[in-house]
C-alpha cells in the first residue's frame, strides 16, 4: 500500500504563540471524576435535552474573568510619572541589531492573540466565563466587579490607567502577567509586600541559554523556549508572599517566577509566547485555576484518538490498531475522513467503495471506539494544499499562503461538514465530535464547526491578520468566544522525532499538575509489520508505553466522557433555553421534515424544514414548543383526541397544551418526545393510506425505535 507524506502541521509540530510568526512582531459541564466531598451541579436528563450540556445553563451566569490586553501602539519607550522604569539601557539593547528576537512588541494584534489564549485556559474551570477588554478601557472599581481580571502586560511601557492601579493596590482579585509592574510604584508593590527589582533580558544565542529559561514548579522543570527574552525579578518582602514557582539559571541562580500576596498574583513573563508540550505555560495553566480560588486533586487520565482513518486504509490495519487497543482494554476516538480524493490520480472513495474498512469501523464503534469527523474530505478540491491528497492536505486554511483559503465562506465550510456527517451517519456511523484537518481554520469558522460539533479534539489555530499562532490545552476548556469543549491533545503525533519516550516525558510533567491529562494520536499504518518508515513502532512497544502510563497513575477515558475538571463545589441552576436542532428517529436514521403533512420523514439535511426551534413554556421546567423553522408552525396532538393512533400535525403556534412536549431522556443521545396533553410519545409509523410515515402519539416504550429520536446539535438563528 502506497504511504502518503506525513506533513507536520504547518504550527503544531512545535507548538507556540509566536511574536514574530510571519514576520509580524509581536462554563459548563460538570467533571467526569469527582473529589472527595464534591457537589456536582444537577442535570435532570429527563427535564433538559442538549447535545451540549452547558447549554442547560445560562452562561451570563457564570463568574467573568477579564482579560485587559494592551491596546495602544508604543512607538517610543517612554515614562509615566510616579512609576518605576527599567533603565535606559535596556530600551538601547531593544534597537541593538543582529539580536534574538526580544519579547517587548507593540503589536496590538499579538496582543490580543495572547489575550485570547489566557481566555481559553479560563474556560478549562467550570462555573467561570472568560471577556477581553483594552486595558486602556479600565475603570475604578471594575475588578471588583468581577471574579477577577488579568492584565496581560505585553507591551513594554504600556500607559496603566491609574484605576488599576489603585484598584489593585486596594485589594482588588487582580493577575499582573510581565510586564509594566514597575507602573504600580514602590509604595504600592511593597503594600502587596513585593519589591520591584529589575527586568533582565537576554537577546543573544548565548544569553539566552544562560538566562533563568527553567520554570521550578512542583519540582519538575519546565523550560522556556531558547529566543530573545525578558524576565521581571520581582521579590517579596516577607513571609506573607508566596511564591508558587521559581525561575532558574543553568547555574543554579533562582529568581521568583510566580507570586502570591493575598488576592493579587505575579507572573514574571507573558507564558503564552512561545508554548510547547513541556512549557512553562504548563505551569501558569495550572494557577489559573488557583487564583481563581479553585482547589482541585485529580487522578491522571489520558485519551487517545486513532488518526486519518480513510477508505483508502487496509482493514488489517485498522483491524490490527483497533485490536490493539481493545485488547488493551483502552477506549478510543476514530478520526474519520468520510470522503478520499485524490485529484491527480482521479481517485475518489467512501467507505461504501471499502467494505472491509466499514465492517472495521462499525465493529470499533459497537467496541471501545467512538467515531470523529476528521474533516469532510481532509483536503480542498482544485487547491495543491500542498499536493492534492486526502489527509496530507489542509482543508479548510491555505498552507501555501499560511492564511485562509481565498472565497471559501464559513456557511460554506458548514454546509461540507454536514455532507461528511450525513454520509457517516447514513453508514451506520455516528459521529460524536468534530478533528479540524491539521487543526487549522479561520477564526470566523468555528462558530460553524459548533453548529456541527458541540465537542471537539484538537488545539486551536489562532490568527488576526497576519499574525498567526496556536494554543495546546493542559486540560479540558471551552474555547473563547464560542465556549465549544475541547478536549486536550497535548502530546502531538507518534513519529521519530517524537517517540513514546517523548510521551512518557509529557506526561511525568503533566502529573505534577492539578489535574493531569495527556491526549495523544496515533496513525494506523505505524504498527504494520512491513511498514519501516517514520514513526514505525511495534505492537509490543506500544502495550509496553500503555504499561508505563498506567504504572505512573493515568487512567484511560472515552472521549464522550471528559468534561472540564471539577471545581469546589460550585453550582449552576439547570434552566430550560430555547434551542433549534434537526430530530432524527433512529429506526430509519431519517430526519423530521416539515415539507409535506402528514409526511415527516427525509434524509438529514441543513434545510430549514428540518430545522425545529424549541421554545421554552413560561413556568414549566423542561417543556417546550416545536415550531418548524420553514413554516413557522408548531407541532400539536390532533384536536383532543387522545387514543393511541391520534396523529401528530402542524398548526399555527398558540402555546396551549396541545402543543407541549417533553424531552424525556433515555441515554446520553437518545431521548423520547412526550406530549404534555396526552403523557403519551411521538412515535413515526408508516401508514399506506397516508402515504407514507407520519407522527402519531403512543405509550411511552424505551424499546420501541420509531419513539427514540435524537438532536444533532444546538444551533443559533
Amino acid at each position: 500500500m502506497r504511504r502518503h507524506l506525513r506533513f507536520q502541521v504547518f504550527i503544531f509540530g512545535l507548538v507556540f504563540i509566536s511574536m514574530l510568526l510571519l514576520n509580524a512582531c509581536q462554563t459548563a459541564t460538570p467533571g467526569n471524576e469527582t473529589p472527595k466531598n464534591q457537589v456536582l451541579p444537577p442535570l435532570d436528563p429527563n427535564e433538559s435535552i442538549f447535545l451540549d450540556p452547558e447549554a442547560a445553563y445560562n452562561v451570563e451566569d457564570l463568574q467573568e474573568v477579564v482579560v485587559l490586553y494592551d491596546d495602544q501602539f508604543v512607538s517610543e519607550f517612554s515614562t509615566q510619572s510616579g512609576g518605576l522604569r527599567p533603565p535606559q539601557a535596556y530600551a538601547n539593547t531593544l534597537r541593538t541589531t543582529n539580536r534574538l528576537t526580544t519579547q517587548a512588541y507593540n503589536e496590538v494584534n499579538g496582543a490580543l492573540i495572547n489575550a485570547q489564549s489566557v481566555a481559553n485556559l479560563v474556560g478549562g474551570s467550570y462555573g467561570f466565563r472568560a471577556s477581553l477588554a483594552p486595558v486602556s478601557d479600565y475603570k475604578a472599581g471594575d475588578a471588583f466587579k468581577v471574579a477577577r481580571v488579568i492584565y496581560l502586560g505585553t507591551t513594554y511601557d504600556h500607559p496603566i490607567p491609574q484605576a488599576l492601579i489603585d484598584d489593585t493596590a486596594a485589594g482588588a482579585p487582580v493577575t499582573w502577567i510581565s510586564y509594566n509592574i514597575w507602573k504600580l510604584g514602590a509604595a504600592n508593590l511593597a503594600s502587596l509586600g513585593l519589591e520591584y527589582k529589575e527586568l533582565i533580558a537576554a537577546y543573544t544565542v548565548e544569553a539566552a541559554q544562560m538566562t533563568y529559561n527553567t520554570i521550578e514548579y512542583r519540582g519538575y522543570d519546565f523550560p522556556k523556549y531558547i529566543v530573545g527574552m525578558d524576565i521581571i525579578h520581582l521579590d517579596p518582602l516577607n513571609s506573607s508572599v508566596k511564591v508558587l514557582a521559581e525561575a532558574k539559571k543553568p547555574t543554579g541562580e533562582r529568581i521568583p517566577y510566580a507570586l502570591q500576596s493575598g488576592k493579587f498574583w505575579y507572573i514574571a513573563d507573558v507564558p503564552t509566547i512561545y508554548i510547547s508540550e513541556y512549557d512553562r505555560y504548563m505551569v501558569f495553566a495550572d494557577l489559573l485555576p488557583q487564583m481563581l480560588g479553585l482547589n482541585r486533586t485529580c487522578s491522571p487520565r489520558a485519551v487517545i484518538r486513532v488518526e486519518d482513518v480513510k477508505a483508502y486504509d487496509g482493514a488489517d490495519e485498522l483491524a490490527r490498531v483497533f485490536g490493539m487497543l481493545e485488547d488493551l482494554n483502552v477506549p478510543y476516538g476514530v478520526a474519520t475522513v468520510p470522503f478520499y480524493t485524490e485529484e491527480k490520480n482521479n481517485i475518489n472513495l467512501t467507505f461504501r467503495d471499502s467494505p472491509e474498512v466499514l465492517t472495521e469501523l462499525l465493529k470499533a464503534q459497537a467496541g471501545k471506539g467512538e467515531i470523529f469527523q476528521h474533516g469532510t474530505y481532509h483536503m480542498y478540491q482544485g487547491l495543491a494544499n500542498p499536493v492534492s491528497i486526502s489527509g496530507d492536505d489542509w482543508e479548510f486554511w491555505d498552507i501555501n499562503t499560511n492564511a485562509p483559503i481565498s472565497g471559501f465562506k464559513d456557511w460554506q465550510a458548514l454546509k461540507r461538514i454536514r455532507d461528511g456527517q450525513t454520509e457517516l451517519n447514513n453508514l451506520g456511523l455516528t459521529p460524536i465530535g468534530w478533528i479540524t484537518p491539521h487543526y487549522a481554520a479561520p477564526t470566523d469558522f468555528y462558530p460553524q464547526f459548533k453548529r456541527a460539533y458541540w465537542r471537539q479534539f484538537e488545539r486551536r489555530l489562532l490568527a488576526i491578520d497576519d499574525l498567526v499562532g496556536g494554543q495546546l490545552f493542559p486540560y479540558p476548556v471551552r474555547d473563547y468566544p464560542t465556549r465549544t469543549f475541547l478536549i486536550p491533545e497535548n502530546t502531538n503525533y507518534l513519529s521519530d522525532i517524537n517517540p513514546l519516550s517523548n510521551f512518557v516525558e509529557r506526561a511525568k510533567a503533566n502529573e505534577v499538575l492539578d489535574c493531569p491529562w495527556l491526549g495523544m494520536f496515533i496513525h494506523p499504518y505505524l504498527f504494520d509489520p512491513g511498514y519501516t518508515g517514520e514513526g514505525a513502532t511495534k505492537v509490543a512497544e506500544f502495550s509496553k508505553f500503555i504499561g508505563q502510563l498506567r504504572s505512573l497513575g493515568y487512567r484511560f477515558v472515552a472521549p464522550s466522557k471528559v468534561y472540564l475538571n471539577p471545581t469546589n463545589g460550585v453550582t449552576l441552576p439547570a434552566q430550560a433555553s430555547p434551542f433549534v436542532s434537526r430530530a432524527k428517529v433512529q429506526s430509519t436514521n431519517l430526519c423530521m421534515d416539515a415539507d409535506s403533512s402528514p409526511a415527516f420523514q427525509y434524509d438529514c439535511s441543513t434545510d430549514p424544514n428540518q430545522l425545529f426551534s424549541f421554545g421554552v413554556v413560561a413556568g414549566k421546567t423542561g417543556v417546550y414548543t416545536l415550531k418548524d423553522n420553514a413554516s413557522g408552525q408548531c407541532l400539536s396532538v390532533a384536536g383532543a383526541s387522545l387514543d393511541n393512533a391520534a396523529p401528530i400535525i402542524r398548526e399555527e403556534c398558540s402555546g396551549t397544551s396541545n402543543q407541549q412536549f417533553k424531552l424525556r431522556s433515555v441515554d446520553n443521545q437518545t431521548y423520547q418526545m412526550v406530549a404534555v396533553h396526552s403523557n403519551k410519545c411521538v412515535d413515526i409509523e408508516d401508514h399506506a393510506d397516508f402515504g407514507g410515515a407520519r407522527l402519531e402519539q403512543q405509550g411511552c416504550n424505551k424499546t420501541i425505535p420509531s419513539q427514540l429520536w435524537q438532536f444533532e446539535g444546538k444551533f443559533t438563528n
